[in-house]
């Protein structure tokens, strides 16, 4: 009698070639998983040989494509056979997860490997005392090498942390709101919430006039406007002209100082108004832009109009807000997602919104890194407040900060151009 060594864990491949789906497609991935995944890891030749490949075109040069892979292996490999291996890619999966799986069925495997030795070893009558010994100390090895990785990996961490220089925050451009979140973080899902009405989309457009203007480039996607209608509000508050601007009555001059103080932002501002977009298509959007001229802030208008599937809100809100949240993550940007806010503040007498207000799913809150609320006092018709003008007061409510503390920035809001400022 003889037990191979096969075990339970020898078809579970999907780990390996999610690792090289994430490898060819999601670029900010590929430093994580080079730094962290060794070949020994790989069973499926395939997937192992391919990384191997991904691993020595990065090093030589610091980038690779799928094309580049498929001509690598010309005549060994068909191009089809790197591609469907490729697709296996889940945009839902987190990659740090699919690492820890990768390590966790390697080193399962491993101690399973030591108990199929063990029992050969009984079956041809080695001292049963000796092979108990010998397991022991094999097992104990395998852990104490898990463990120095666990803590080798922690240490490259820390050491990345103090020695990189730190350009993963943007500046807001709203002193207090840069005092209370410090800039908008890479990776982070930022949740701005309101009642219709109360002007999302317009402190959107000035969060994104604020990371144009530092030369960097915005994202935005419109579910609800048209890119025509995202384009009007955008000149009408770079150019501080009222809204709606009548066209008729603009000469050339007007029109080159038009063009002139848009200047650059036609170019780094991306609008995107599919009124389809999934989780899914939008991730693969932001990873398609990054490559060709990146990305550095993502803003999605709003979450309940995005599609997904689910059987009923609840379940499609939850898992949009989990995606939303992964596909910060993943494309290493940060991500900020408009929501509406649920009638429940429409009833109560203090109209100021609470978490408890997101509408349909407690997963927004309990995903979001921060989490603001607008809230306009003349939207209920209070326009005064101690003898003082307050119509125009817009209060940002930062009720959820997992990086530091809440607080309320006061800003002034003209709707005539859509226009915030500090006050």
């Amino acid at each position: 009698m003889y037990i191979e060594g096969t075990t339970k864990f020898s078809s579970d491949l999907s780990p390996e070639e999610k690792i090289i789906g994430y490898l060819f497609y999601i670029i900010s991935s590929r430093e994580n998983i080079l730094s962290r995944v060794d070949e020994y890891l790989f069973y499926n030749p395939v997937c192992k040989e391919i990384f191997i490949e991904c691993k020595k075109q990065y090093k030589e040069n610091r980038k690779f494509s799928i094309i580049s892979i498929i001509k690598s292996f010309q005549g060994k490999y068909s191009s089809k056979d790197i591609v469907v291996i490729g697709e296996k890619i889940d945009y839902g999966d987190s990659v740090d997860e699919i690492i820890l799986l990768l390590k966790e069925i390697h080193y399962n495997k491993k101690q399973v490997k030591i108990y199929e030795d063990a029992i050969n070893e009984l079956i041809h009558d080695v001292d049963a005392f000796d092979v108990s010994e010998k397991v022991t100390q094999q097992i104990k090895n395998l852990d104490e090498k898990v463990q120095e990785e666990v803590v080798q990996d922690f240490g490259k961490d820390v050491t990345k942390f103090l020695n990189e220089e730190d350009v993963t925050k943007i500046p807001i451009g709203y002193t207090k709101l840069d005092y209370i979140l410090r800039g908008w973080i890479n990776s982070n899902m930022i949740v701005i919430a309101a009642r219709p009405g109360m002007g999302k989309t317009d402190f959107a457009l000035n969060i994104s006039l604020n990371v144009l203007r530092q030369k960097r480039n915005v994202m935005f996607f419109s579910l609800e406007m048209s890119r025509e209608e995202i384009t009007k509000r955008m000149v009408s508050l770079v150019c501080e002209m009222n809204r709606p601007i009548d066209k008729s009555k603009l000469n050339e001059y007007d029109i080159s100082n038009i063009l002139k103080k848009m200047g650059h932002i036609t170019n780094n501002f991306i609008i995107d108004d599919s009124g389809r977009n999934t989780t899914l298509t939008m991730s693969a959007k932001i990873s398609m832009n990054k490559k060709k001229k990146g990305v550095d802030l993502v803003i999605i208008d709003y979450l309940q109009l995005i599609e997904n599937k689910g059987q009923s809100r609840f379940e499609k809100v939850t898992d949009i807000s989990r995606e939303i949240k992964l596909m910060a993550k993943e494309n290493n940007v940060p991500v900020i997602i408009l929501s509406q806010l649920s009638r429940a503040v429409e009833s109560r007498e203090n109209k100021i919104p609470r978490l408890s207000d997101l509408r349909e799913s407690g997963a927004i809150e309990q995903d979001a890194d921060s989490v603001m609320f607008l809230y306009r006092p003349s939207y209920y018709g209070i326009e005064s407040e101690d003898g003082k003008d307050i119509e125009n007061l817009c209060d940002i409510i930062v009720a959820k900060n997992r990086h530091g503390m809440d607080g309320v920035a006061h800003l002034d809001y003209n709707r005539k151009i859509g226009k915030f400022i500090s006050q």
